[in-house]
């Protein structure tokens, strides 16, 4: 794996191979925003640690997380992550900190009568998503108080809890929407690729799709495009074929291709991760509320 550069400038990000030997490419920075799909074991923390650890020696890259799986998928990266987000709370303000950061990139290119953020206006951004159906989900700390003592409480603690899900997911959606030509760019993987983890907004915004193995005609509808279903089969991709998945979506793939993901093992993670520290960002760098 590794970076395609032109003139010293990063321009793609080579993070697995095709099946008839050419490299699997992803355009860096910015461009496409990227839907990472597959059930339990069929290899998506390989094609995200292929992408993260290319990512990470280039020091023009910040590096943001929300993992809300205890930290299980990202906290092997930390090290080189200016924010983890591990929590549901922690979650909503690192999105709510990434939309205004990508407000504020948008206001001085308005102002500049520009319409592309450079490498020379500051660094690209990547936010990685690791479950997106936690983040769709209701935080289990209130369901666990509130079964423990219902009541007004209680109820008003779930519909809060909802509100929050609303928001964390409309303020994903909006920095999809938005953040293209600013060099934020997102990667949401999940093991539910379904209609209501992946909502319709999000997903139209979600270009650039990487899909494992699925089950069901749906979630190969939701996790490579409407009508895709008719292409590729849902058990199109055997058990045994870990880190095999049909690319779709950046350019060069306008049809599903079968790739596999660069190996990437714990051992390279950790170690990419220690090698990689020094070019981390702080928050204040990043973030406009830390200015």
């Amino acid at each position: 794996m590794g970076l395609l550069t032109r003139r010293r400038t990063v321009v793609g990000v080579v993070i697995g191979r095709r099946f008839d030997g050419r490299p699997c490419i992803v355009p860096w920075p910015g461009l496409v925003h990227l839907l990472l799909a597959g059930v339990t074991g069929s290899g998506k923390s390989g094609w995200s640690a292929a992408l993260i650890g290319v990512l990470a020696a280039d020091a023009n890259t910040v590096i943001v997380g929300i993992d809300l799986k205890g930290g299980v998928e990202l906290g092997p990266w930390e090290p080189r992550l200016t924010v983890l987000a591990s929590s549901p709370g922690d979650a909503t303000r690192l999105l709510a900190r990434v939309y205004e950061l990508v407000e504020y990139r948008a206001a001085i290119l308005r102002a500049a009568g520009r319409r592309h953020w450079t490498p020379a206006d500051g660094p690209a951004v990547l936010l990685v998503v690791d479950e997106l159906a936690e983040l769709a989900a209701l935080d289990n700390h209130v369901i666990a108080q509130a079964l423990r003592n219902p009541g007004k409480e209680a109820t008003a603690a779930i519909k809060q809890a909802r509100e929050e899900v609303g928001l964390r997911l409309g303020l994903l959606a909006s920095i999809t929407r938005l953040a293209r030509f600013v060099n934020v760019t997102v990667l949401c993987a999940t093991q539910y690729p379904l209609a209501q983890v992946v909502p319709s907004e999000l997903r139209s915004n979600l270009t650039g799709r990487i899909a494992g193995r699925v089950t069901g005609r749906e979630q190969v509808e939701v996790a490579l495009g409407h009508g895709l279903a008719d292409v590729v089969s849902p058990d199109s991709i055997a058990v045994s074929e870990r880190g095999v998945a049909y690319v779709l979506g950046v350019p060069g793939y306008e049809l599903p291709v079968r790739c596999r993901a660069d190996l990437v093992t714990d051992d390279a993670i950790a170690a990419r991760a220690a090698a990689t520290a020094h070019l981390n960002h702080s928050e204040h760098e990043v973030f406009c509320d830390e200015a």
